[in-house]
């Protein structure tokens, strides 16, 4: 963690200018709460706080053949797609869909039936497949209505594979076209069978790419063959079972400080050569190890570990078999990589009594001071001399209510069900309020953004909840004016409050005084401050509704500013309350933003319709209560909007649910990692954007349109999917366990639709949507 320059904290306070809606008296207090904890409730007090430090952690494993075999790609005599399989769950293409195949039993094994009279299939090769013999494509069918089944690599024609009805077989066809490394696409059609219904023109089980290796008889290593528990000099392990040519290959975002961990053995005579391999788009395959297997590893395991290398990127490690005597198997007994240190032992400390979220609207963090921007901000300045700035935080959602439902419950857009802006909180997800409460914490939530008021479900849970609609006479200020009382009514109990400010989001208040100093000079143009919400809107519009001068575009930039630095005034209002209240030192104070405008767009602080890094790339400060040991500045680790509701539970000493996704920012206060080992995802009802490390793969409705390296290109406009076919693959999967239903198992909360009624119409219009 590096320290904060007394530039850079000018800067950040400018975040919290968008607090500045204002302080004023108190118009009405929190009720409730009690001063003391109760027993029982969905949380539990953390332990480590009254029984001094935790013993340090296990490792952190990073990828895991047994338990993670879902996750992993197979493969022998080539690549095995084993058609009904978990392993193939995110491959049926580049959809984030179910599947268009229904898996069942047969005979000891699992067929599937496909849904449409064609399925397409993804895989991705770490070589190229050349040769005098080419490659073969082979298939275990089961024959029904259809007469054949078609078969395209890439696109193109390689062939049918003839069905006989009620009967399962191998059958295959052959190329002299070399397969090259990278991503593929390979898609099967059935061929005949009139008009019947795609379920009865016949069954897959499997599908083998491989190098034409003659006649040799092929059995595919199924995941019972593949996934076993063996035991060896008497002691049974968990292991990946490989013949020769084979191979078991898992991909994720891995460190530096990575290493592999697994005990070698095996079974049925012979010996055999194994490999351990580093695989990395662009480059070439590394061998981090070469072994020979024989009599020693047949009757005890062999402990082995080895070291990736300097690594901090996407990357797959393989454990591959070049040679096995026939009947040998390789067993690779719990096969994982790890961290090769463990996390620090968390050092304890007492419970926060109080804890406030400020969330600030429309925002943008690299347009205040401490980021090198150019608005002021001192009180957020201030705060940060005892905080710390998560500059590579990341937005769940460019709606502003999504980003606050994650976190206040902990979860993504596609768990609390907030994917648009029309949609309503369902009573589903837990939220912090409803564990607090529990807890005997007083709550409260106050709210000057329309699409947070209770009419959108956000009055859930809160002892007192207040909203002021953009149409109150009132300017900005009293979403502060009534923390302000919360705080002073309850100094001797414990509370939770959360503020969520308009921020820099119109309309915007601004004296006649103030007008007359803004720029541009002589304005003329008729952006009026109150009613600038529904001007930019109508100037939004395709075509256009109003004319939107370059003159009006400078006066909202000011307008904007002003706003933003009028909050950051409210801001040390609010701190000054806890100071007099004398709850400064017990209370943890949290800054962040909902969302990110576009300041170069010719129509700015809008709603945006896109999940851009820019726009993803949202405020995040906290500062500790006293007692949390820490060192102020600026943290790296990759961060997101469910880290919140995490970090106000630590704050008070509770635990977390087990839904909530992201641990506390109170446990990354000492991290200098950089590295994400969990993907980042952003979603709305039409796109979603996934970002893992410096890779980010994007795209609209179910499709995946674009991968981009952020390193490469900061811009995030060209398209590397072609030469980036291993992160693809990792970032396929990774989004498609994140937002798509699979198995039934994922409950996903039913849309529930926001009801408007004249007030909540009005706000709304006034807001510009």
């Amino acid at each position: 963690m590096r320290p904060i320059s007394r530039h850079r904290f000018a800067a950040l306070s400018l975040a919290l200018a968008a607090l500045a809606t204002g302080l004023g008296a108190c118009s009405g207090a929190c009720s409730g709460g009690s001063t003391t904890p109760a027993d029982g409730g969905a949380t539990t007090v953390d332990s480590a706080r009254a029984d001094g430090p935790k013993a340090p952690e296990s490792p952190e494993v990073l990828l895991d053949w047994i338990r993670g075999f879902d996750d992993c790609s197979f493969g022998h005599r080539g690549t095995l797609l084993d058609l009904g399989d978990r392993t193939m769950r995110s491959r049926y293409g580049d959809r984030l869909g179910a599947p268009d195949v229904v898996a069942f039993e047969r005979d000891g094994s699992t067929f599937v039936h496909f849904k449409t009279r064609q399925v397409a299939l993804s895989f991705v090769t770490t070589e190229p497949m050349v040769g005098e013999a080419g490659i073969t494509i082979a298939a275990r069918t089961r024959g029904g209505a259809a007469k054949a089944l078609a078969v395209l690599l890439d696109g193109k024609p390689m062939g049918q594979l003839s069905l006989t009805k009620n009967e399962a077989k191998i059958s295959e066809v052959k190329s002299t076209t070399p397969l090259e490394a990278g991503a593929h696409k390979l898609e099967l059609r059935f061929v005949g069978g009139g008009k019947s219904t795609p379920d009865t023109l016949g069954e897959v089980d499997w599908v083998r790419i491989g190098p034409n290796d003659g006649d040799a008889p092929y059995a595919a290593p199924t995941r019972r063959d593949a996934l076993v528990s063996t035991a060896i000099g008497g002691k049974s392990e968990r292991a990946i079972s490989l013949r020769g040519d084979a191979f078991a290959r898992c991909a994720g975002e891995l460190p530096s400080d990575a290493i592999l961990t697994t005990s070698l053995g095996l079974t049925g005579g012979g010996d055999a050569d194994v490999e351990v391999r580093v695989l990395r788009d662009r480059k070439e395959p590394v061998t981090l190890a070469h072994l020979t297997l024989g009599a020693a590893e047949a009757k005890a395991w062999r402990p082995f570990s080895v070291p990736l290398g300097e690594l901090d990127t996407t990357a797959a490690v393989e454990l591959r078999v070049t040679r096995a005597q026939k009947g040998t198997r390789v067993l690779f007994g719990e096969a994982k990589v790890v961290r090769s240190k463990p996390p620090a032992a968390k050092k304890p400390f007492a419970p926060a009594r109080g804890v406030v979220l400020v969330v600030l609207g429309t925002t943008a963090p690299k347009s205040l001071s401490a980021f090198g921007g150019p608005r002021r901000t001192p009180e957020l300045a201030k705060l940060l001399e005892r905080g710390i700035a998560f500059p590579q935080n990341r937005g769940s959602s460019t709606l502003a209510s999504a980003a606050l439902a994650s976190m206040l419950t902990g979860v993504g857009p596609r768990d609390h069900g907030l994917l648009d802006g029309d949609a309503r909180l369902p009573k589903g997800p837990t939220l912090v309020s409803e564990a607090l409460r529990e807890a005997g914490i007083t709550t409260g939530f106050f709210t000057a953004n329309p699409t947070t008021s209770e009419v959108y479900g956000f009055d859930r849970g809160w002892e007192t909840f207040r909203a002021h609609g953009p149409t109150e006479e009132t300017a900005a200020p009293p979403v502060f004016d009534e923390p302000i009382g919360c705080v002073e009514a309850h100094k001797k109990d414990r509370f939770f409050v959360v503020i969520h400010a308009r921020g820099g989001h119109p309309p915007w208040d601004a004296t006649a005084d103030q007008l007359k100093d803004l720029p541009p000079k002589d304005y003329t143009g008729g952006l009026d401050p109150r009613h600038a919400g529904e001007l930019l809107a109508k100037a939004r519009r395709v075509p256009p509704a109003i004319r939107y001068t370059d003159q009006d575009r400078e006066r909202a930039a000011a307008l904007h500013t002003l706003a933003v630095e009028a909050h950051d005034a409210a801001l040390g209002k609010l701190l000054s309350a806890l100071r007099l209240a004398g709850r400064d030192e017990d209370t943890t104070l949290l800054v962040a933003g909902d969302v990110t405008p576009d300041e170069s767009a010719h129509v700015p602080f809008a709603e945006l319709d896109t999940l851009d890094e820019a726009a993803l790339a949202t405020l995040l400060v906290v500062r500790p209560h006293r007692a949390v040991p820490f060192a102020p500045g600026i943290v790296e680790a990759p961060t997101e909007n469910m880290h919140v509701a995490s970090t106000v539970l630590d704050a008070f000493g509770l635990a977390a649910p087990a839904a909530f996704r992201a641990p506390s920012l109170l446990s990354l206060t000492d991290s200098k990692d950089r590295v994400a080992t969990e993907p980042r995802i952003a979603l709305t009802a039409e796109r979603f954007s996934v970002r893992f490390g410096e890779l980010v793969l994007s795209g609209a409705g179910e499709k995946a349109s674009r991968l981009c390296d952020l390193v490469l290109e900061p811009a995030c406009t060209t398209d590397v999917r072609t030469t980036h076919p291993l992160a693809t693959e990792t970032l396929h999967r990774r989004l498609f366990d994140g937002v798509a239903p699979t198995d039934g198992k994922r409950r996903t909360p039913t849309r529930e639709e926001a009801r408007l009624d004249p007030p909540g119409a009005a706000a709304l219009k006034a807001w510009g949507r």
